[in-house]
C-alpha cells in the first residue's frame, strides 16, 4: 500500500517534473535525466519507437507529445507518494494496479492514462485499490 508522505516538503524531482508539465514540448531527454534513465527506456515505456524520440520532427508529432505528457502528469501524482522520480517511474512500469490487474505503464499503452490519472485520485483519497 502506498502512503502519503507526512511532511509537507517538495522534492527537487517534484519540482523538475513540474517545470518539465509547464513546457510547450516535453523533452524526452530532460524527463530521463530527471528520472535517471535514458531516452531507450522513455520510449520503450510509452511504446514510442526509440528512433521517433531521436528525430525531432516525430519527437514533437501529437502522438508523442501527447504519450510523453501523460507520463508526467502521472509521475507528478505518484512522485510525492513514491518520494522521488525514479521510484515513481519504477512504480509506473512495474507495479500491478489491483483494480486493473495492468501495470499503469500497459494501461498508457493501452490509451488509458486517464484511467491511471483518477485511480490515483482515488488511492490518494484514501479509496480502495
Amino acid at each position: 500500500m502506498i502512503q502519503a508522505p507526512t511532511d509537507n516538503e517538495v522534492s527537487v524531482d517534484f519540482v523538475k517534473l513540474a517545470e518539465i508539465a509547464q513546457q510547450s514540448e516535453i523533452s524526452s531527454t530532460l524527463l530521463a535525466d530527471v528520472l535517471g534513465t535514458d531516452t531507450k527506456e522513455i520510449a520503450e515505456s510509452l511504446e514510442i519507437g526509440f528512433d521517433a524520440l531521436q528525430s525531432e520532427e516525430v519527437a514533437q508529432s501529437r502522438m508523442s507529445q501527447t504519450r510523453l505528457r501523460e507520463l508526467v502528469e502521472i509521475l507528478v501524482k505518484m512522485e510525492p507518494l513514491m518520494g522521488s522520480a525514479n521510484s515513481a517511474f519504477t512504480w509506473y512500469r512495474s507495479e500491478l494496479l489491483p483494480s486493473f490487474g495492468a501495470s499503469a505503464e500497459q494501461l498508457v499503452k493501452e490509451g488509458r492514462a486517464i484511467s491511471v490519472c483518477r485511480y490515483i485520485e482515488r488511492m490518494t483519497a484514501g479509496g480502495y485499490n
